[in-house]
């Protein structure tokens, strides 16, 4: 059962008014504590107006990864040094915000001599009347599968073999056969795409910290607590997470030069250093962290603001029981 048939589109006598009230055009500003620090609502406002709605059991907050942070934090729940510079009296002293972590990914552009259909889409060429035709009449053709023809592998980098967990990879893949991927920003893709005058460099490999090392952080904006928080990700900021890229990009030329599949399809990376990076020898070492540190992205999939743990657990905001 999804939770719109469980809560909203009900037919018996717990109608929807009975079991979910939602207030349209609201914002949930603070949650408000008793003297025990215990919860028991929380002040909104809708339309201009201050509002308090109060909880018969308990106040849940899912605001997400950059929301929740931010909402404890005006509460009064966070980091008690970050609450006092803020001049916000301090309910329960927690590492609140600072635990952001990302999977921060690098891409690469390579090219094919086979770009068909089978090993690439190119939305030009794929996407018309006809093969939307054959699609809804009978399932077929290039649109029955993945826009990006993406597939995933798992590896385990050096980093993680040196700390003993050899089944445990850290290194993600992710193969976008796609001429220009949604999202990438132009700026971006022009930049690693050096051999701009060759039309069959369609493909990405997307390299991926599957377990990142660098821990960033979600703050209220002194200047307005109020409005958006400051997020800083601190990617790279733990020199393993460099290598665990290095070890990465070493893997993924590998496969695509290496392997009797991709040579099949004339599977190649450039030949030309990226402008950036042109003062480095090419494929160096050296060259491949100007690389990964000129280009490393986020890939929007913040977590980790408001983690779970043990009682005594100093980097834990909630325990098992989410309280």
């Amino acid at each position: 059962m999804s939770s719109f048939d469980a809560f909203i589109n009900r037919n018996d006598s717990f109608g929807p008014s009975e079991k979910l009230e939602i207030r349209r055009y609201s914002k949930v500003d603070e949650i408000l504590f008793d003297a025990q620090k215990t919860a028991y609502g929380v002040r909104y406002t809708q339309h201009g107006f201050p509002k308090i709605a109060r909880a018969l059991k308990e106040v849940i907050v899912s605001a997400g990864t950059y929301g929740s942070p931010q909402l404890l934090l005006r509460s009064g729940v966070g980091p008690a040094e970050d609450l006092a510079e803020l001049k916000i009296p301090a309910v329960v002293n927690l590492p609140v915000g600072k635990n952001l972590q990302e999977h921060a990914y690098l891409p690469l552009a390579l090219s094919l001599d086979d770009i068909s259909s089978d090993n690439v889409y190119i939305q030009e060429r794929d996407l018309t009347e006809g093969s939307i035709a054959e699609f809804l009449d009978a399932g077929e053709g290039v649109l029955t599968g993945t826009v990006s023809r993406a597939g995933q592998s798992f590896l385990a980098s050096s980093v993680t073999l040196a700390e003993g967990f050899p089944y445990w990879p850290d290194i993600q893949f992710t193969l976008i056969s796609q001429d220009f991927p949604g999202e990438l920003d132009e700026k971006v893709v022009r930049a690693i795409k050096p051999d701009r005058a060759n039309p069959n460099q369609t493909v990405y490999m997307y390299v991926y910290l599957g377990r990142p090392k660098s821990l960033g952080q979600v703050k209220l904006n002194p200047k307005n607590v109020s409005g958006p928080p400051l997020v800083d990700f601190q990617l790279l900021q733990d020199e393993r997470d460099v290598q665990i890229f290095l070890d990465g990009i070493k893997m993924a030329l590998q496969l695509f030069e290496d392997t009797q599949a991709y040579r099949d399809v004339g599977a190649k990376y450039s030949e030309s250093p990226v402008k950036f990076c042109e003062h480095e020898v090419f494929r160096s070492d050296a060259y491949w962290r100007c690389y990964i540190h000129t280009f490393v992205t986020g890939g929007y999939h913040p977590a980790g603001t408001c983690p779970m743990g043990f009682a005594g657990d100093a980097n834990a905001v909630v325990d098992a029981s989410l309280r």
